[in-house]
């Protein structure tokens, strides 16, 4: 008998029998990091838990207890682990540390809404805004061309 024959009747040789249990039992007793989030707050105090948890899901999480509408580009596929707390705008900084992205509120929509747009990976060269102000000792007076 050949072996598709002996598959097909269910008499299948001992040390191929061994092998197929063997798998079964590696697959089945595999088991993938579990996920937890818990957010409590409001959001300008939040306290956020994550254990590898999708940042999707965790942004999802986010939207739906604080009934605001989040919405993020594609690309976003890290799990988070760790302690997140503060107002919601810091909290999505950490977030997003490794990336480089802005952030757009929208307060007259009902709800409102907070788009994220992760432009990438962040290569660590911090370049300053050229919207930020650089701090002054006094008023900036023009001095002419020099």
């Amino acid at each position: 008998m050949d072996q598709e024959a002996a598959v097909k009747s269910g008499t299948i040789s001992s040390p191929l029998r061994g092998v197929l249990f063997g798998l079964a039992v590696l697959l089945t007793s595999y088991s993938s990091p579990r996920a937890s989030l818990s957010i409590d707050g409001t959001a300008d105090k939040l306290v956020m838990d994550v254990d590898q948890e999708p940042l999707r899901a965790v942004l999802d999480a986010l939207s739906a207890r604080l009934g605001l509408t989040i919405k993020y580009t594609a690309g976003i596929d890290d799990r988070v682990r760790g302690r997140f707390s503060g107002p919601l705008t810091e909290v999505i900084k950490e977030l997003f540390r490794e990336y480089d992205f802005a952030i757009v509120k929208r307060q007259d929509a009902k709800p409102p809404v907070i788009e994220i747009i992760a432009i990438g990976r962040s290569l660590g060269n911090s370049i300053p805004s050229p919207l930020q102000a650089s701090p002054t000792t006094g008023p900036q007076v023009f001095d002419g061309f020099k």
